[in-house]
Formats: C-alpha cells, structure tokens, sequence
C-alpha cells in the first residue's frame, strides 16, 4: 500500500476495518468506509483510541451518531473538537490508508434493480462492499502488495447477508483466476473493537461531508481526509462496467448443471 517501502509492513497482514453509514432507499447516500490497518497498527490504535476516550470520559463504543441528535448531542463544541483532534491523529497516525465508497439508491436501482430485485441477493451495501475491494486491490496491485487482504466489519449491519453473498462472488473471480487482493471475511460487534469503532467515525464523516458539512464541533473531522485517503464514488460509467460483469456471473450460474 501507500507504506510498502517498509520491510515492517511488507510482513504484516494488513486488514481492512469497515463500517457504514446511511443506505435506506429514502437516503441520498449510502457510505461504507474504514481503514486499513498493520497488525501492529491495529494495536496501536486500540490502546490509544482506549486512552483518549478515558481522558475525555467518554465510555466506549464511540458512536458519532450519538453526536448529532444522540445522548452526546449537547456537548460542547470545545469538548467535541479537542475528542475529534485527538482520535483523528490518532487514526492518521496508524492507518495505511483510510477509505470509503458512495453509491446513491438511485444508481444502484438504475443498473442492478433487474438483477437483484427485493435485495434478495444484493443490496447496495453489497456493491459497495464489492467496490471497494476492488478499490484495495488497484491500490494493492499499485503499490506491489502481493497479499491477501482480510476484511472486518461491524455485524451490527442488517445487509451483512449480502456483503456476505458480494465476499462470495470476488472469491468466486479470484480463485477463476482473477486475484483481487481479497481475504476471508469476518464480523465482530464495535463494542470493544477500536478499529471499528475508527471505521464508524470515518464512514459518518464522509457522509456528513457531503450532506450537511463538517463544520462546527465536526470541523476536525476533516482532518481525516490527507494524503493517505482513499474516496470514490460508483459513477454511471463504474455502473454499466460492473452490470456488465455481474451479468455474466448471473449467465454463468444459470447455464450450470
């Protein structure tokens, strides 16, 4: 990735931590972001996430959803900026990259509503989740990193069904010959996981960017968004290019015996 230089981390298993935010049918915008972590940067980042939120007294999990309207909504602004400087440090600090994808309802049910009618195979979590593998991999095959790439995400998702199914399919291409980075996948609740608790911050703050901004007491957040962020969004060009391939996996999967 952006650090192979690093003999350190040319050895390390390097994981990608994911969460979402957003993605009901009514919503402009569904996010899945996160980070990738060193294993060393993994514990890294949980002892200190860990000791941030016990300096400014904040139980964990760390939501930031109870930011705006939850039980941490009238906090004050000071208290929440000097919370956000820190933990964001913290994560620029540890993580190889950081990265998210957005993909509008109205997109998805554009290319893909004829295929995956009632989300019963696919929801748009689960594109997101395949585009962003595919994301890791271009960065990956960039960077010379030769390795399989394991992802954790919050189980706490009601779509994890079909992120599930998305896995399947990219293990599908990998192991018919086409490597895409991808590892195994896994899912662990946020409660005492840090990374995750890291991915729900960066996933809210980019939909939070581009709704209603980061300003005010969020302001800091932006601060996550450097050098070694990642960011893509599935234009209508993506689309047709990902129909066409997951049509001829629908084809395939019809013709066998």
């Amino acid at each position: 990735m952006n650090q192979s230089d690093d003999p350190e981390l040319q050895g390390a298993v390097i994981t990608c931590y994911l969460d979402e935010s957003g993605g009901a049918d009514a919503d402009p915008v569904a996010v899945l972001g996160g980070l990738l972590l060193s294993g060393n940067g993994a514990t890294v980042l949980t002892d200190k996430w860990n000791s941030i939120l016990a300096e400014h007294r904040i139980k964990p999990p760390l939501h930031m959803k109870e930011f705006s309207g939850g039980d941490m909504g009238n906090y004050p602004s000071e208290f929440c900026k000097l919370l956000f400087r820190d933990l964001v440090s913290l994560v620029n600090e540890c993580k190889i990259i950081s990265i998210a994808d957005r993909l509008t309802p109205a997109n998805f049910n554009k290319h893909f509503s004829y295929l995956f009618s009632n989300r019963q195979l696919m929801s748009i979590y689960g594109m997101s989740f395949f585009h962003v593998v595919m994301m890791n991999h271009d960065n990956a095959r960039h960077n010379g990193y030769e390795k399989r790439i394991p992802y954790l995400l919050d189980r706490g998702n009601a779509f994890r069904h079909h992120v599930e199914q998305s896995h399947n399919i990219a293990m599908d291409m990998q192991e018919g010959g086409n490597f895409l980075h991808v590892g195994p996948i896994a899912f662990d609740s946020d409660t005492n996981n840090a990374p995750l608790q890291a991915s729900d911050m960066i996933a809210w703050s980019v939909r939070r960017k581009d709704s209603e901004g980061l300003i005010g007491k969020f302001e800091p957040l932006s601060g996550l968004f450097n050098q070694d962020h990642r960011e893509d969004e599935l234009t209508d060009e993506g689309m047709a290019e990902m129909e066409s391939g997951f049509n001829a996996i629908v084809l395939r999967a019809k013709m066998k015996p």
